[in-house]
């Protein structure tokens, strides 16, 4: 699918963003509508980009998606998803589009929630939050079709981040692997990850998948 979409450039999810949207028309959480926000790997890079853009003229930049929801606030949040919303063309062929790749979408998010839950279990939130955005961001080249490289270091995302992603190293680098393949046994042996911890990190992603944006994960 995503050798037969490459001439198009991928929008942000239309169908997450009405989610968002109802989700904030219901007065959801932050956790929540953090939860929703970052279903979307497009959606979630070009919000960390907004932000970060000289039109916000921050004092200090935001490598986090909570950090990000929070200094732009409800209402901003809200009108400038609904600017997204307008210029997504959903002709035929886009709407086409969008339903071809939310699949691909779609194991971007799970993989990135394996590796979060690969992390040892008294990993701060912080700590989950930037594995769960490195994973994200890892494969974004084959969505958006450009070099990684020059997408992710338009962001201001932590050094572990870019060894991870750009040079294959650090500590990030074998949760990524972890959680890309199907077979664990040799990789977990490899990178000296339990195999027991990765097969009950699996589950517990698993488990919590169905009802992902609707309810909290368990710890």
């Amino acid at each position: 699918m995503l050798h037969a979409h490459r001439d198009r450039l991928p929008q942000c999810s239309v169908g997450v963003i009405q989610q968002i949207l109802t989700g904030m028309e219901a007065e959801c959480s932050l956790e929540q509508l953090e939860r929703l926000v970052r279903q979307d790997p497009v959606l979630v890079y070009r919000l960390l980009a907004l932000v970060n853009s000289s039109a916000y003229g921050l004092r200090h930049e935001i490598q986090s998606l909570r950090h990000a929801l929070m200094m732009l606030g409800f209402t901003s949040l809200a009108r400038w998803l609904r600017e997204q919303q307008a210029t997504a063309d959903l002709s035929s062929g886009e709407a086409q589009a969008e339903a071809d790749l939310r699949p691909v979408r779609y194991a971007m998010v799970m993989r990135s929630r394996l590796a979060q839950h690969l992390l040892e279990s008294g990993a701060g939130d912080d700590l989950r939050a930037e594995v769960y955005l490195t994973a994200l961001f890892a494969q974004l080249d084959r969505l958006l079709h450009k070099p990684l490289s020059g997408l992710i270091q338009k962001l201001p995302l932590s050094g572990r981040v870019f060894d991870a992603v750009l040079r294959a190293a650090g500590p990030y680098h074998p949760l990524l692997m972890v959680a890309r393949v199907n077979t664990l046994a040799a990789l977990c042996e490899h990178h000296e990850i339990g195999l027991e911890h990765a097969n009950r990190s699996l589950l517990r992603m698993l488990a919590t998948s169905r009802d992902y944006a609707g309810a909290p994960e368990p710890g």
